[in-house]
């Protein structure tokens, strides 16, 4: 699959997930920002002392956000 397919494949089935979306629930559970590197951001939860690096697109597959998400939990 070519990229341009791959991102008309994904929009129009709304396996996408803006990374504001993905930021704020990860605010919400109580974890924070700790830096910003060129490509991926360091973010903390501070409960579990667990870290997670985020990508910094725009948009973030779905799949990769669920388990960003499970593992900061």
């Amino acid at each position: 699959m070519s990229r341009i397919t791959q991102r008309r494949y994904y929009a129009n089935n709304g396996n996408i997930v803006k990374r504001k979306t993905l930021e704020r629930k990860l605010r919400i559970i109580g974890c924070y920002l700790k830096r910003e590197g060129a490509a991926h951001s360091l973010w903390i939860n501070p409960k579990t002392g667990t870290r997670e690096t985020i990508p910094r697109h725009n948009e973030i597959k779905e799949p990769l956000a669920k388990k960003i998400l499970k593992n900061m939990s």
